[in-house]
């Protein structure tokens, strides 16, 4: 969701001159989370959640579903949490050796792996900017698509003018378009340095100028926790804290006078049977009426608070993957020069959990709001059954 905290390090300080023995651990250490989270957890994570997420634009995007705003915002959610996914996995690219040779040999000798390791490195920069877009986009389109619960539960009437398609395309670009142009001093705080040796060129990703003033540090890394983590985050914990009040008291008036009308029905129709020996027959019946009107209140109102209850478990899964990159960016605001190895060290063991649990996140969204769903459930059925019968039709002419 937040921005993603990446340390490079310098390849040739890492091993060989450290005499610390702490020190050493903690490069062990370090080595151990980056190879485990980089190299397994991240590449499967990333499947199954672009597998999802694309599964969810699909079903979304269906006739029956695209009617609402709410899916819309869905499948700008998925679509957002899948481009967070795939460029979180080509940085975490960089940690495999073949890229990390960096030499780009000469004309003569030139291969195929040396023109995709200048590709990348030089659009390394563009990859970070576009998983911090991704993911500060994906938190404010989940502020709004609960704001709109939020308006349909207590002002039902208004729903037919705030809950639109077209109101959620326009929210959608103008989250995208202002997470983007906030986004964008990320690509600054990189440089490409090219330097020419006998044997080649070599290319190295630096911070630039602009990350190490300590100003811009201070001002925008500190605007970025508060822009991308502790407002949306306050504002989504205050609305499912309104969500659950309404629909609790919502629930007691309900309650209240389904009881009344119970007792009123039941009260009625004894008075029937005393007076008409022939009410005996129909009272049955309107029992079996109001035993129906209660199995279906009660149907809905379980669907409102299993709403409510995925709504608060994803909160806390945000305040999970989000509060700690958030933490580390204050941290690094405060200090702006981190001269001991150590530390740097630690925060590096720290920023790769950080993008885990980040990728976590992403690669979640869908299976809280749309595999808990049985409409969900029943278009992506119709659509599997509709696929393999084409298939089926096609294989056999």
């Amino acid at each position: 969701m937040n921005i993603t905290i990446l340390f490079r390090d310098d390849q040739q300080n890492q091993s060989g001159s450290i005499e610390n023995i702490d020190l050493r651990s903690i490069v062990s250490i370090r080595d151990t989370v980056r190879f485990w989270v980089q190299k397994f957890f991240v590449p499967s994570i990333v499947f199954l959640g672009i597998i999802g997420n694309l599964i969810t634009v699909i079903v979304m995007c269906h006739q029956r579903m695209r009617s609402t705003s709410t899916h819309i915002y869905l499948a700008a959610l998925a679509l957002f949490d899948s481009s967070y996914l795939l460029a979180s996995f080509l940085l975490s690219l960089q940690h495999y050796s073949n890229l990390t040779e960096t030499k780009i040999v000469s004309n003569e000798n030139f291969e195929m792996l040396d023109l995709l390791r200048s590709i990348y490195w030089f659009s390394f920069p563009s990859l970070i900017v576009v998983c911090d877009f991704a993911s500060n986009t994906s938190i404010w389109l989940t502020v709004m698509f609960t704001t709109e619960r939020y308006m349909a539960i207590n002002f039902p009437l208004t729903m037919k003018t705030f809950c639109t398609r077209s109101r959620a395309f326009k929210s959608i670009l103008i989250i995208a378009i202002v997470c983007s142009i906030l986004t964008l001093p990320t690509y600054f705080e990189y440089e490409i340095i090219i330097e020419s040796h006998s044997e080649g060129q070599t290319i190295e990703i630096v911070e630039s100028d602009l990350i190490k003033n300590p100003r811009y540090q201070i001002f925008y890394f500190w605007f970025t926790a508060l822009m991308f983590t502790f407002i949306p985050l306050t504002l989504l914990t205050f609305l499912n804290v309104f969500l659950i009040k309404s629909v609790r008291r919502q629930s007691r008036k309900r309650n209240h006078l389904t009881r009344q009308i119970t007792y009123a029905t039941e009260n009625s129709l004894i008075r029937s049977s005393v007076q008409i020996n022939s009410m005996e027959q129909t009272f049955p019946i309107q029992t079996t009426k109001i035993n129906e009107k209660n199995k279906f209140r009660f149907f809905l109102r379980k669907n409102k608070n299993r709403s409510i209850r995925d709504q608060d478990s994803h909160i806390t899964r945000l305040l999970i993957a989000v509060l700690p990159s958030a933490i580390v960016l204050i941290y690094r605001a405060s200090r702006s020069k981190i001269s001991k190895e150590s530390t740097l060290i630690l925060l590096q063991i720290i920023g790769n959990v950080c993008n885990l649990l980040i990728a976590i996140n992403a690669a979640g969204n869908f299976i809280l709001y749309c595999l808990l769903s049985r409409q969900y459930w029943q278009i992506f059925k119709d659509l599997l059954a509709r696929f393999t019968r084409f298939d089926w039709i096609r294989s056999s002419n």
